[in-house]
């Protein structure tokens, strides 16, 4: 059922046109119901999603098609988009709250967004900040990456049920508007994954590193053995130390590229960033690889794997390319002298949470409510106990604060 309030002044506008029912929603109908009693408007606009003949989520390849409509405080803001709806993510569906994929049927601007098909409903679940992914987005904004997906928050009602606060971000592919790269057979987005099962779009390297061909959509055979080949070969360098300089180096790799991405992970102490998964490269035939978007920030700062992982240490340079690349004194340098360049824009994300957490401050009240985790600390992922949402912005911003005096005293 719709909410009386909301009902009542949506009724109000469109009573000329027609009569106005809550008992059923038929096709046509110019609203989806939302019934908000019981977790009121809380500043944040309502995503409301009914998916055909209320079919449930239960993986993330099954596409269910369905209806979507924003709302805003007392009424409808949008039409309503037609769309198909699935899970998203490795790990979400061993929770409660996971996270969806959207494509929409058209093209649409949400929340002022570039328009695009393509979105993902981030639930931040491991995350009792709801904001890690959010604010990482926004210092990789800060440092000049050619593109970090944007992300907006709301609250997701799917099939009438309140499901809590989401972020509503760009599905990261290639576009004029996303990954800009040529859309040709020689360019490509690929991502380092944990399969070993490899898939026709994907490959093993040289070292072992699994990775998965995103654009183009198809690859054939020998499009996936083109990439395998030119990043064996770069492999090979690395290992067998022919790029002592930063100058040779520089012919396979965008140097302050890779350093700008290995600082946002490095600084967050992101777990997946540790060259396991959900790092995103580009690669053009006769250019230089290069790494990003950043995404995926769900186990990074306060919301790792165990509390033994503390704001101390070096983490992402042990793993991967970091490590090896790490051997090389002028790429050591390079990433000294970028930190020190940058580290005032890394410490501005503490006003980012400031703002972010007051943004959200009425919306976590709905969202532990309906998931009351903040002092669930006893299996994987919730691995930190809480007393209120406000110790938890705290706890993050002491954990940057810390980390980010380590990093400046151990360059």
């Amino acid at each position: 059922m719709i909410s009386g309030r909301i009902l009542s002044i949506f009724c109000t506008i469109v009573l000329a046109l027609s009569a106005c029912t809550i008992d059923t929603v038929e096709e046509n109908s110019a609203y989806l119901p939302l019934d908000d009693s019981e977790y009121p408007y809380a500043g944040l606009d309502r995503i409301v999603i009914e998916t055909e003949h209320f079919k449930q989520i239960k993986d993330a390849e099954t596409k269910i098609p369905a209806r979507m409509q924003i709302y805003g405080e007392t009424s409808p803001k949008t039409q309503i988009m037609d769309l198909t709806l699935k899970g998203h993510g490795n790990t979400s569906f061993d929770m409660s709250k996971f996270s969806y994929k959207i494509d929409l049927m058209e093209k649409a601007s949400l929340f002022g967004m570039d328009d695009n098909k393509d979105w993902v409903l981030i639930a931040n679940h491991k995350d009792k900040s709801l904001m890690q992914n959010y604010i990482t987005y926004q210092l990789a904004k800060a440092l000049g990456d050619e593109y970090s997906s944007s992300c907006k928050y709301a609250e997701l009602y799917i099939n009438r049920q309140y499901l809590g606060v989401y972020n509503l971000c760009e599905h990261v592919k290639v576009g004029k508007h996303r990954v800009n790269i040529p859309k040709t057979d020689s360019c490509y987005l690929f991502e380092k994954v944990l399969e070993t099962d490899l898939k026709s779009n994907m490959f093993e390297s040289l070292m072992e590193h699994s990775f998965e061909i995103r654009y183009p959509k198809n690859p054939t055979p020998e499009m996936v053995a083109k990439l395998n080949d030119h990043i064996d070969e770069f492999e090979l360098k690395m290992r067998t130390y022919k790029l002592k300089e930063n100058r040779l180096l520089g012919q396979w790799i965008d140097i302050q590229d890779i350093i700008r991405y290995y600082w946002i992970n490095e600084f967050s102490k992101n777990a997946d960033g540790a060259f396991t998964k959900s790092i995103f490269f580009t690669w053009c035939e006769g250019g230089l690889i290069q790494m990003g978007p950043v995404w995926d920030f769900d186990i990074a700062y306060i919301s790792q794997k165990s509390n033994s992982v503390t704001a101390y240490d070096w983490y992402i340079r042990k793993y991967g390319w970091y490590e090896v690349l790490h051997r090389n004194s002028e790429f050591r340098q390079a990433v000294k002298d970028y930190w020190i360049e940058n580290r005032e824009t890394f410490r501005s994300i503490l006003d980012t949470i400031d703002v972010t957490a007051k943004k959200l401050q009425k919306a976590t009240k709905n969202e532990f409510k309906r998931w009351p985790i903040l002092q669930v600390d006893d299996k994987w992922p919730f691995i930190k106990s809480y007393d209120s949402y406000d110790n938890v912005v705290t706890s993050l911003k002491l954990w940057i604060e810390q980390r980010m005096e380590w990093i400046n005293k151990n360059l």
